[in-house]
């Protein structure tokens, strides 16, 4: 029986009021929570991208600006009737006013129709050329032929550059081409702080990794054109997430001319930490309207569980035939327990008096 009962009597009243005071504290919590979340990974979104969009413009207009002069000088000088001679001496004082008015150009020179150069800004033996990319793109019909490579001469990466040389018939007669150190725009990217984290990266329209936030390839250009970056940009796209180093990242991606790719990318971990802090905030919030529930019901429980134990015992007694309880102390309360109180009081003068009449009548 006591087991039945004890069954019975399921969460107490302590129970009950700390269920109903941690409820009431934390449905408004957790809605608070969801929409400041929510809100938060709105604003860090919108912030990043403004970011990333911001330095990804002036990259890819400083790269865009340098690629443009260089292609255009090539362009001017070989329509030239001098570069058109094809003959060293009128060719070789025009290299060297060309590598003396853009310094980042080591070496300029000139290739002829077979492949073997001509002349040179400087005074080293002819070379062949005629496996070079850039020459048979050129060579093929192309308006421009690039490669970027690990240069010798300076041990950082170079750009060669190339554009063809015709007659006045239209005829491919050569090609003006030149090697461009890279640190005019390499410095600027390798000096960019994107956050913490975050990184900016160069690639060549092969893919290869020029540099990046930090570091200039001194000795091998690394092949990224399997990295989503490179994938993204080079098909046109612009804003991309994607996986980097087990990391998701946010990229604002720019295709300049010539096909080169600038990347700038910032680890979401680091662009939504905002949101992280907001998380542990509302956490320590959740935890501190826990116990607060719990003191409350601790507080307020004894005031309602107490006098209905009492009144619980007296209405025992009563059952087994002892009026003489008093539930003065729950009477005089003006709440529902000192109602039901009441009503056990006038219940039991009621009992008594009609026991007291129905033991004169025997």
């Amino acid at each position: 029986m006591a087991s039945t009962e004890h069954k019975r009597r399921g969460l107490g009243i302590f129970g009950k009021l700390f269920l109903a005071f941690l409820l009431a504290a934390l449905v408004p919590l957790l809605l608070t929570w969801y929409l400041a979340r929510e809100r938060a990974i709105e604003d860090a979104s919108q912030l990043g991208e403004q970011q990333l969009k911001s330095v990804a413009s002036r990259l890819g207009d400083k790269v865009e600006s340098w690629l443009r002069i260089n292609q255009q000088s090539l362009v001017e000088h070989a329509s030239t009737a001098a570069m058109q001679s094809m003959r060293p001496d009128i060719q070789k004082p025009i290299l060297i006013s060309l590598s003396l008015h853009q310094p980042w150009s080591f070496l300029v020179f000139t290739i002829g129709a077979d492949g073997m150069s001509v002349a040179r800004n400087d005074n080293l033996a002819p070379i062949n050329y005629a496996d070079r990319s850039y020459f048979k793109d050129v060579s093929n019909g192309k308006a421009i032929g690039q490669q970027v490579v690990i240069s010798r001469t300076i041990n950082k990466p170079s750009w060669v550059v190339a554009v063809p040389i015709r007659d006045p018939y239209g005829r491919f007669i050569g090609a003006l081409a030149k090697s461009n150190a890279l640190s005019e725009i390499t410095d600027v990217l390798v000096n960019e702080r994107i956050g913490r984290t975050g990184r900016a990266l160069l690639l060549a329209p092969d893919g290869k990794l020029i540099a990046q936030t930090g570091a200039v390839m001194d000795k091998e250009l690394l092949d990224l054109s399997a990295h989503p970056a490179y994938k993204i940009g080079i098909a046109g796209g612009e804003m991309a997430r994607y996986v980097d180093d087990g990391k998701p990242v946010l990229a604002r991606i720019r295709k300049t001319r010539l096909d080169w790719v600038v990347a700038v990318q910032m680890p979401e971990e680091e662009l939504f930490e905002r949101v992280h802090q907001t998380n542990v905030y509302m956490e320590q919030l959740l935890g501190v309207a826990a116990v607060l529930a719990a003191v409350f019901a601790l507080i307020v429980a004894p005031g309602i569980a107490n006098p209905i134990r009492h009144l619980t015992a007296i209405t025992e007694e009563i059952s087994r035939g002892n009026f003489e309880q008093e539930v003065n102390k729950e009477a005089i309360r003006s709440d529902e327990i000192g109602a039901l109180a009441r009503s056990i009081e006038r219940m039991t003068k009621s009992l008594r008096i009609a026991l007291t009449r129905l033991t004169e009548k025997r």
